[in-house]
C-alpha cells in the first residue's frame, strides 16, 4: 500500500487500536455521519530517458471514505454474505481520488484532497446535516486549515501562501454541521490513511489531469480574480495553472525549478550517484547520511549511552561530506575532482594560466613531500644511494606528468604520503562489504544487481589491501560502497525484513564511510601543510610578474651594451672573447643559441643567487619588499668591494713579483702598456719583438687570458647591478600598499 507499513504489523495494530479508541471518543462527544482519510503523494518516476536527466514530477491526491454497502442477507440469521469480488467492489467504491498538475508540491495536493472532500460533502441535499472526520497525516496543512478558520473572516488570506485553497476550505466548512480534523503520523501503518495514500499512488498513473484551477476559482469569493499561470507538463504544452502563492515566492520557485532542469540537461546517468543507474535501494541511501543520535539528542557509544556534544556533530558533517563527495566523485579539500575538470575546460582557451591549471601542473603535493623526504634520507645515509637516484629520477619524470589529487588518488593506496591510511581503509572495506555481501545473499537472493555491485566492491577492495595500488576503475568499483549507493531490491520481502535488512547493511556501509573519511582527512591534513608554501607564493605571484617584466624591458639595452664592450677591441682582429661560448657567440650574432640565451636568462634574472641565499621558493617573496630590496643592494655592494679589494691584491702581487725579476719585469710592463692601446676586453696583440724565453712567454698568456676572464666576469656584475638598480629605483618610487607586507 504506497510507502506504508503493514497496517496489520505489530507497530500498526498498536496504531490503529489507538486511533480507533481517540475516534470513538470523539464520536461520543460529536456523532459523526461522514468519516473519511485524506492523502496528496508526489513521485518522480521518470527522471532519466536514455542517458540524460529529465525531471518530470507526478504528483495525485487520494481520499478514502470506507467500504460501501455490499452482501446478502441470510434468512433466519440477520446477518450479510459476500464474496471476494463483492468485496473488493465495496472497498474500490470508497477510494477516490485525481492527478493534479505536475509542478505542485506535497502539501498542496495534501490540502487539495481536504478541498475536494469537503466540497462533494457541502455540494449535498443534506450538507447542513452532516458531520464529518477527517484523517490527514500532514500537519502543517492541518495547521493552516486551522489558523485561517479560527481567523473569523476571510479577507487577507490572499497574501497567504495556498490562501484561495483555503479560502475554499474555510467556505465549504461553514456550510456544513461541523468538521473535525485528526491527525494520524504518515507512513506507520494506520489503515485508513493506507488506503488513501494506496488511491493517490494509483491515480499517478493517470493519463489526464484534474481540472484543479476550476475547482478553486469556484470557491473564491473574496477576490476579483485568481492568477494562473502557463506551464509546460509532461503531457501537454502551453496548459495554464492556478498560481495559489504570493507572487515572489511563486516566482522563485518557477526559477529554482527552470535552474534545476537546465542543470539537469548537462548530467548523465550515474554522475551523482556513484556510477550506480536505475532504480536505488532508498532506505540505504538516505540511511548512509543519517545521523546517529535520537530524537533525544542521546547517542550510545562504549561508555553507555550519553548526550551529543558538538564533536559528534562535526564528525558527522565530516562522515556526510565523504559520502556525498564519493557520490559526484568532488571532495571538500581535494582540488581535483568533477568541478575541477570543469573550470579547466573553461581555462583551455585562457593566454594567462589559472588557479586550477596551476594546480594541475603542481600536482599532488603530498607525494612530492613523501617522495622528497624518502630522499633526504636516503641521501643522508648514503650520498651515493641507489634510492636517493631512483627518487630523484622519479621526481623528475613525475614533474613532467604528476599524478591529480583525486578521491582515487587518495583511496586506492597510489599515494605515498597518504599509503597506510588508504591500506586501513581498503582493509575494512574488503570485512564490511564482505559481511553485507552474506546478509543480502541470505535475505534476497534473487537481487542480483545489488549483490553484484557489493561483490565488485569486495573484490576490489581484497586487491587494493593485500596485492596492488588500484586504478581507476578499481576506485569506481568502490565508490559505491563509499557512497552508500546500491541498486533496489527485487525481492519480495516483507516490511519488517526490508526494513531489518537495509539497517543492517547501511551499519556497514557507515562504517566504510568512516575509514574513508578517516584516510581522506588525513591526506587533507598533509596537503594543507604542503601547500602554505604554495599559498605564499600565489601571494606575491604579482611581485613574480613585475620582476619578469622589467628584466624583459632591460635585456634588449644589456645585450646591446655587453656586446659592444665584449667586441669593441676584437674587431680589429676577429678573434673571439674570452669566455664566451660557441653558442653564445651563435646567439649574439642572431643564430639559434637557445642553450646560451637560458643560461644568461637564469643569470640574469638572479634566481641562483636567490636560491642559494633563500633555500624555498616561499622566501622569495622577502628580497621583492623594501626591506629586502635594500638588503640584496647593500649585500651586492659589499661583496663587489671585496672582490675589488681581492683583484687590487692580487695586482700589487704581481708588482712584487716583477720587481724580483728584473728581466721580466720591463717586459710585462711594455706588454701591459700595449695591452691597454687596444681597449677594454681584448687580448694583446702579438709584437715583433719577444722578451724573455718560452715560459715568460706562456705567463703573459696566462695573465692575458685571467685578465680578460676578470673583465667578462665584471661586465655580467655590472649587468646585474643595473637590473638590482631599476628594481630598486622602482619599487622605491612605488605607491602600492602591497609594497609594505614586510615592511613591521
Amino acid at each position: 500500500m504506497g510507502k506504508d507499513k503493514e497496517p496489520l504489523g505489530s507497530e500498526g495494530r498498536e496504531l490503529n487500536a489507538e486511533v480507533a479508541r481517540i475516534c470513538l471518543a470523539l464520536h461520543t462527544a460529536r456523532p459523526f455521519t461522514h468519516l473519511a482519510a485524506t492523502d496528496g503523494g508526489r513521485d518522480m518516476p521518470n527522471k532519466w530517458v536514455g542517458d540524460r536527466f529529465v525531471p518530470r514530477p507526478v504528483v495525485s491526491y487520494g481520499v478514502y471514505e470506507g467500504p460501501a454497502r455490499f452482501g446478502r442477507p441470510v434468512e433466519g440469521s440477520g446477518q450479510l454474505e459476500g464474496g471476494d469480488d463483492e468485496l473488493r467492489l465495496a472497498f474500490g467504491q470508497g477510494l477516490w481520488g485525481g492527478r493534479l498538475p505536475d509542478d505542485w508540491q506535497v502539501i498542496d495536493a495534501e490540502m487539495y484532497a481536504v478541498l475536494a472532500y469537503l466540497r462533494k460533502m457541502a455540494t449535498a441535499e443534506d450538507a447542513a446535516d452532516r458531520r464529518c472526520l477527517v484523517l490527514s497525516d500532514c500537519k502543517p496543512a492541518l495547521q493552516q486549515i486551522e489558523a485561517a478558520y479560527r481567523k473569523g473572516s476571510l479577507e487577507g488570506l490572499r497574501e497567504w501562501d495556498r490562501g484561495a485553497a483555503l479560502e475554499g476550505i474555510c467556505r465549504y466548512r461553514a456550510q456544513l454541521d461541523s468538521v473535525t480534523f485528526l491527525w494520524v503520523p504518515s507512513h506507520a501503518g494506520c489503515a485508513s490513511n493506507a488506503y488513501a495514500d494506496a488511491a493517490a499512488t494509483a491515480y499517478m498513473g493517470a493519463s489526464e489531469i484534474e481540472d484543479a484551477t476550476a475547482v478553486i476559482r469556484e470557491a473564491v469569493r473574496t477576490r476579483p480574480c485568481v492568477y494562473t499561470d502557463r506551464r509546460r507538463t509532461a503531457d501537454r504544452e502551453g496548459g495554464r495553472e492556478v498560481l495559489d502563492r504570493r507572487t515572489y515566492y511563486a516566482t522563485r520557485g518557477h526559477t529554482n525549478e527552470w535552474v534545476r532542469g537546465r542543470l539537469g540537461e548537462g548530467l548523465t546517468a550515474g554522475s551523482h550517484t556513484a556510477g550506480v543507474t536505475g532504480p536505488l535501494w532508498s532506505d540505504v541511501v538516505r540511511g548512509t547520511t543519517r545521523h546517529k543520535w535520537d530524537k533525544r539528542q542521546r547517542i550510545k557509544d562504549q561508555h553507555g549511552e550519553r548526550e551529543i556534544e558538538f564533536a559528534d556533530v562535526d564528525d558527522h558533517n565530516v562522515v556526510t561530506k565523504t559520502v556525498m563527495g564519493a557520490r559526484v566523485r568532488q571532495q571538500a579539500g581535494v582540488p581535483h575532482g568533477a568541478h575541477h575538470e570543469r573550470i579547466m575546460r573553461g581555462e583551455a582557451g585562457r593566454e594567462t594560466p589559472g588557479a586550477a591549471t596551476r594546480s594541475e601542473l603542481r600536482g599532488c603535493l603530498v607525494c612530492k613531500a613523501a617522495r622528497d623526504a624518502a630522499r633526504r634520507a636516503a641521501l643522508k645515509r648514503d650520498p651515493l644511494c641507489p634510492v636517493a637516484r631512483k627518487a630523484a629520477q622519479q621526481w623528475t619524470e613525475e614533474d613532467e606528468n604528476p599524478p591529480r589529487a583525486t578521491m582515487a588518488h587518495l583511496l586506492s593506496g597510489a599515494c605515498l604520503g597518504n599509503r597506510e591510511q588508504a591500506r586501513w581503509f581498503l582493509r575494512v572495506a574488503r570485512a564490511q562489504t564482505g559481511t553485507a555481501i552474506s546478509k543480502v545473499a541470505q535475505a534476497a537472493p534473487d537481487s542480483k544487481d545489488t549483490l553484484k555491485t557489493l561483490r565488485i566492491a569486495h573484490v576490489a577492495a581484497l586487491k587494493g589491501s593485500r596485492y596492488r595500488v588500484l586504478d581507476e576503475d578499481g576506485y569506481d568499483a568502490l565508490a559505491p560502497a563509499v557512497g552508500g549507493v546500491l541498486p533496489a531490491l527485487v525481492d519480495d520481502l516483507s516490511e519488517k525484513s526490508r526494513r531489518d535488512l537495509g539497517a543492517g547493511v547501511t551499519r556497514n556501509l557507515q562504517v566504510v564511510a568512516e575509514a574513508a573519511t578517516g584516510a581522506v582527512q588525513r591526506w587533507i591534513q598533509l596537503n594543507d601543510e604542503a601547500t602554505a608554501r604554495i599559498m605564499k607564493r600565489e601571494e606575491h605571484i604579482e611581485w613574480l610578474r613585475k620582476l619578469f617584466a622589467g628584466w624583459k624591458e632591460a635585456r634588449p639595452a644589456l645585450r646591446e651594451s655587453r656586446r659592444r664592450r665584449d667586441n669593441g677591441g676584437n674587431v680589429q682582429t676577429g678573434q673571439q672573447p674570452v669566455g664566451r661560448t660557441g653558442a653564445a657567440t651563435a646567439a649574439q650574432a642572431g643564430g639559434s643559441g637557445d642553450s646560451g640565451q637560458r643560461a644568461k636568462w637564469v643569470r640574469l634574472m638572479m634566481l641562483l643567487r636567490l636560491r642559494e641565499r633563500f633555500r624555498c621558493w616561499a622566501s622569495f617573496r622577502m628580497v621583492l619588499t623594501r626591506k629586502g630590496i635594500d638588503a640584496m643592494y647593500k649585500a651586492y655592494k659589499k661583496r663587489r668591494k671585496k672582490r675589488r679589494g681581492a683583484s687590487d691584491d692580487e695586482t700589487e702581487a704581481s708588482a712584487d713579483e716583477g720587481r724580483a725579476d728584473p728581466g721580466t719585469a720591463e717586459a710585462d710592463q711594455t706588454a701591459s702598456t700595449a695591452e691597454g692601446t687596444l681597449g677594454r676586453g681584448t687580448r694583446r696583440a702579438a709584437t715583433s719583438t719577444d722578451y724573455g724565453g718560452p715560459v715568460t712567454r706562456r705567463r703573459r698568456a696566462d695573465d692575458g687570458e685571467a685578465e680578460q676572464s676578470r673583465r667578462a666576469r665584471r661586465g655580467r656584475e655590472q649587468d646585474v647591478a643595473e637590473i638590482s638598480r631599476r628594481m630598486y629605483e622602482e619599487i622605491r618610487s612605488s605607491r602600492d600598499p602591497r609594497d609594505h607586507v614586510e615592511d613591521g
